[in-house]
């Protein structure tokens, strides 16, 4: 891997990020519903990096700061951008997987999520995915979200009081990850 100066991402991280985010969104859509608003991708964003660092699982490499409507990553906003101009999601009033985007994830799930090396990262996508399903509603997100410690130990004040602009944890460090 290239040397990156602390904080930045690889292009190798970058991709590996977005195709784990289409993952997620793709497996957190419904039959009849696309995968949703950019609060909700967002929201379910945030809830995966949450688990996987509380299971002690490095996989995505993003970093999210308190905003208005709760975590909010400046690196989900660049998938979306690698994603949409891939062809793998598209957004008119929401954003939706597009059959291209489903044939990829549901490959890269497959060939790569389920690999048992990675049975870390299947278990939280699996579990996100599958609670916050029929939970369409971004404010139900919202306000499980907002009642959330700041820390992933549970210390530190509700995520609804951090102050604007206060950065959340990092990613796990792939020297203290589980599955390194």
């Amino acid at each position: 891997m290239d040397s990156v100066e602390p904080g930045k991402r690889t292009r190798e991280e970058q991709l590996i990020d977005a195709a784990l985010l289409l993952v997620l969104w793709h497996h957190a859509s419904s039959e009849e519903l696309a995968a949703g608003g950019r609060t909700r991708l967002m929201k379910l964003a945030y809830l995966v990096s949450r688990r996987m660092a509380e299971e002690s699982v490095k996989a995505l490499s993003v970093h999210f700061y308190r905003w208005t409507y709760g975590p909010m990553s400046n690196e989900v906003y660049d998938g979306w951008e690698r994603l949409r101009d891939a062809g793998l999601m598209e957004e008119e009033e929401v954003w939706s997987v597009t059959p291209s985007g489903a044939r990829f994830a549901t490959s890269f799930y497959d060939e790569v999520i389920c690999a048992e090396e990675n049975s870390p990262i299947r278990k939280v996508i699996d579990e996100v995915a599958g609670k916050w399903r029929s939970a369409w509603s971004a404010q139900t997100l919202m306000s499980h979200i907002y009642g959330l410690s700041a820390n992933v130990d549970g210390s530190g004040p509700p995520i609804s009081r951090m102050q604007l602009g206060a950065d959340f944890e990092p990613p796990i460090d792939p020297s203290d990850a589980g599955n390194s």
